[in-house]
């Protein structure tokens, strides 16, 4: 070795001191790198043999042994990573040392097991004794199949090249997934650029089928099918995922291009009538069989809560939410489990929901949860029988509430958290007891125990209410503001205590500050009966708004123009405006919008005097309201008001495009921070806006509900349905000759969870003939505003930041969901839930 020089030494010596002088920066390594899929095994590991068997036999503990098996039978994840072209290798029953299985020891570092380029799906075929994992990559038509049992072992020893095998599939897959078919092992995998599934028997391992490439039936008007689409034929499928359904025999194959999704039969390997489930899918899942309940169930009212059903769940491709289909009766699940329930600009169907919830955020991954209480032969169980009131069931005992024990459907969401839907959750006496009405043991209401909606984070046990009083903001319109009576200097709610003076408090041992809770006894107590709304899981822990002649959702500084029609009347067109399908109105007195003009005139200089004199100015506008005559999704036909004179007066001021605010005329929007603005809009014929009368009717039955449990007269009730305003929208009461609002004259606004009556304001001041009281003009935006609490809370915990793949271990309760960004492979333990290890 050549000496240092004198110089060489003193920079390595300055370069040290320098280095000790500063903390070193310490990084996590991670060993899993953008891990794309998981898959379980069982290997049974004694000395250097390993035998796979299948995963009933295997524990997660060194000690701890499962049905049949013994202290070296252990669990196994097998993790493919997209980058690195390798499957890592977790021996999950690993209680001590480190979990990670060290395919080179002699090489530093972690050494996986080599697959080929980006690898995107694995799965298993593994009996006792034998059995081989599948790997597909994203750059070959080949699936690579690897002897389970060289899992661990060494892929530079000799030997180890003869097990693998390339089976030709016949193109580029995006999905795998094992079929068992009577004796038969089939390997199904989906093939998106030749829209095709390609369906390989791989029973004998020495000699593997040719692939049978089934190309799927296309669908639908042709949107953006390709350029080898001819006009009028079907739109061309690209089918992507798969779900199995082995009790049905039926692979389900979802499809990001046309909106339905294709079923093949697994016994004579033919595409079967798709599944018409009106969007394009990407993930899906198959659950196990719900009990049917043979007592309370209504099955005209509510056929989806008494069927002995299976389920089919799947993400739609545009927004990620989740749609169900009810394989047993072969229709959708109405209405969507969607991410969120009124997103500007999404094609959803803003419906009133009745026993659903939406998810928050989309979802990116599914997986079938059946608990190792589920079983599927299990007899029919009447629930809330008569005479069993303490258990509220017969037939199974109840575990702790917070446990998942039952059917439910895994999802794991875009913004790294993961949630359980409810399918059939067989503990949920414990969470929701309803066994009595209050009047004996007598069992009261429909039990809906398929609920399709986010598991509840914890009991409903207790009373709904409200956080704080509502506080409201711009009361008064004008300058005007003299001393204001006790509880009516804003609108109000008429159910609050000693609100209005001829108001008696009916209902203030049900509701806080003036929102009416509908009441469902849904339990019982030493302390008294516990109230809630009639369905709690409809609804969340949220603030909401009501908001005076506010902007409706989406129509907010919207580009337009405006021009005559044929007839010569005014009408802005807006192409995208989606006017409709945001809820905009012109149906009636009670219900008619206004358009806003936000733009300045941009007028030709001989107009300029004439528009500054109609219009105003940004700082001082005049004549900007124009009230909507009839509404349709792509235009307004818009009302001149006499100020303005003329509709050639307003196109001489407003020659171009214009921007403008759609706002509710006379009304409250309200709105929740989690609900959205749920109106009852649809498109009709002509594309005109219209009422939904089927949702509108539901609005008007919460409403009468809501009016029934205050104890309002009953002659009063009819005349004050046919003033309920549309879904999302509160109308305003009005006071008497001696300035009192009357508590039995305001329409109710009614949601399935809460109800509220507005009142005008009222003011009191002095005037030379002595003090009055006057009803006063609320101020456009004036805003009531309340959060609810004790309401439901949908079941989250955190995952990683990119959570893509996640799977179910049945027996042992557990679920592995892989984060591609940083954490690897992460364990969750169903019953009791909690957060188990970090695999990384």
């Amino acid at each position: 070795m050549r000496p240092l020089s004198l110089r060489s030494a003193a920079l390595v010596g300055a370069t040290l001191a320098a280095a000790c002088s500063t903390t070193p920066a310490i990084s996590n390594t991670n060993n899993i790198i953008r891990a794309t899929d998981v898959e379980l095994v069982c290997l049974e590991v004694v000395g250097s043999t390993v035998t796979p068997h299948p995963t009933t036999r295997c524990s997660l503990s060194d000690t701890d042994n499962g049905p049949g098996a013994n202290a070296n039978f252990h669990l196994h994840a097998v993790v493919p990573q997209f980058d690195r072209g390798e499957l890592a290798v977790i021996d999950l029953a690993t209680t001590s040392g480190v979990a990670l299985v060290d395919n080179s020891p002699a090489i530093p570092g972690y050494s996986f097991v080599p697959v080929g380029e980006f690898p995107v799906a694995i799965t298993s075929d593994i009996s006792e004794g034998g059995g081989y994992v599948y790997v597909a990559g994203g750059r070959s038509d080949r699936v690579l199949r690897i002897d389970a049992a060289a899992l661990r072992a060494d892929p530079r020893r000799a030997g180890f090249a003869a097990r693998r095998v390339e089976i030709p599939i016949g193109g580029l897959a995006r999905d795998l997934a094992l079929v068992r078919s009577g004796d038969r092992h089939l390997l199904v995998a989906t093939l998106p650029e030749s829209r095709a599934v390609s369906i390989v028997d791989v029973t004998d391992p020495a000699a593997p089928g040719a692939p049978r490439v089934l190309t799927l039936r296309g669908g639908g008007p042709v949107g953006d099918a390709g350029a080898d689409a001819d006009a009028g034929a079907q739109s061309l499928p690209h089918p992507v995922g798969l779900a199995i359904d082995e009790e049905g025999a039926r692979v389900y194959v979802t499809d990001d291009a046309i909106d339905r999704v294709h079923v093949i039969d697994v016994a004579t390997l033919a595409e079967l009538d798709a599944l018409p489930v009106g969007e394009r899918t990407r993930v899906a899942a198959v659950t196990g069989i719900a009990r049917s309940r043979r007592y309370k169930c209504d099955q005209a009212a509510d056929p989806d809560h008494c069927t002995r059903s299976r389920y089919l769940y799947l993400t739609t491709a545009d927004e990620g939410a989740v749609i169900v289909w009810d394989l047993t009766r072969g229709a959708r699940v109405r209405p969507n489990v969607l991410p969120q329930p009124n997103a500007r600009g999404s094609r959803v169907e803003p419906s009133v929901a009745t026993d659903r919830v939406a998810l928050l955020v989309p979802a990116t991954a599914l997986v079938a949860i059946n608990t190792s209480a589920y079983d599927p032969m299990a007899r029919d169980i009447p629930v809330s029988s008569p005479s069993d009131t303490a258990t509220c069931s017969a037939g199974y005992t109840p575990t702790a509430a917070g446990n998942f024990s039952g059917v439910f459907v895994g999802a794991v969401l875009r913004n790294g958290q993961f949630t359980v839907i409810d399918v059939d959750d067989y503990n949920v006496d414990a969470w929701e007891a309803q066994c009595q009405d209050g009047a004996g043991s007598t069992p009261s209401g429909t039990y809906r125990f398929v609920r399709h909606a986010p598991h509840a984070q914890t009991q409903l046990n207790l009373a709904p209410a409200v956080a704080s009083a509502p506080q409201t903001t711009a009361i008064l319109s004008g300058s005007t503001r003299g001393q204001t009576l006790e509880g009516a200097a804003a609108p109000v709610f008429a159910c609050g205590p000693s609100r209005t003076r001829d108001m008696t408090p009916a209902c203030t041992d049900t509701n806080s500050f003036g929102v009416v809770l509908p009441r469902r006894q849904i339990g019982s107590t030493s302390a008294g009966p516990v109230y809630g709304p009639t369905d709690p899981f409809t609804s969340r822990n949220e603030a909401w708004t009501f908001a005076f002649e506010s902007v409706i959702p989406g129509l907010d500084q919207t580009g337009g123009a405006l021009v005559a029609d044929s007839s010569g009347a005014l009408v802005l067109e807006a192409p995208g405006g989606l006017f409709c399908t945001r809820g905009a109105l012109a149906v009636d007195a009670i219900a008619r919008d206004l358009l806003r003009i936000v733009s300045d005139p941009t007028p030709l200089v001989a107009d300029r005097e004439l528009c500054a004199q109609t219009f105003g100015s940004g700082s001082a506008p005049l004549n900007r309201d124009l009230v909507v005559n009839r509404a349709y999704e792509d235009r307004l036909q818009l009302r001149v008001a006499p100020e303005v004179g003329d509709v050639a007066t307003v196109l001489r001021c407003y020659p171009q495009a214009i921007q403008f605010q759609v706002r509710a005329g006379q009304q409250w929007i309200a709105q929740g921070s989690r609900s959205g603005f749920l109106h009852s809009v649809r498109v009709g014929a002509g594309r005109e806006c219209e009422i939904d009368p089927v949702k509108q009717a539901e609005v008007v039955a919460f409403a009468e509900r809501c009016l029934l449990d205050r104890g309002t007269p009953s002659p009063q009730v009819p005349t004050m349905l046919r003033r309920v305003c549309p879904a999302g929208r509160a109308c305003t009461g009005t006071v008497n000759a001696a300035g009192v609002a009357q508590r039995d004259d305001a329409p109710v606004f009614a949601n399935p969870y809460l109800c509220t009556q507005i009142f005008p304001a009222l003011l009191q001041r002095e005037t030379p003939r002595g003090t009055e009281v006057v009803a006063s003009p609320v101020d456009r935006d004036t805003q009531i505003s309340f959060s609810l609490i004790n309401a439901y809370d949908a079941f989250r915990t955190d995952t990683g930041p990119l959570p893509v793949a996640i799977q179910h271990l049945r027996g042992l309760d557990r679920i592995y969901i892989v984060d591609a960004a940083q954490n690897g492979l992460m364990e969750f333990r169903l019953n009791p839930f909690e957060r188990g290890r970090i695999f990384n």
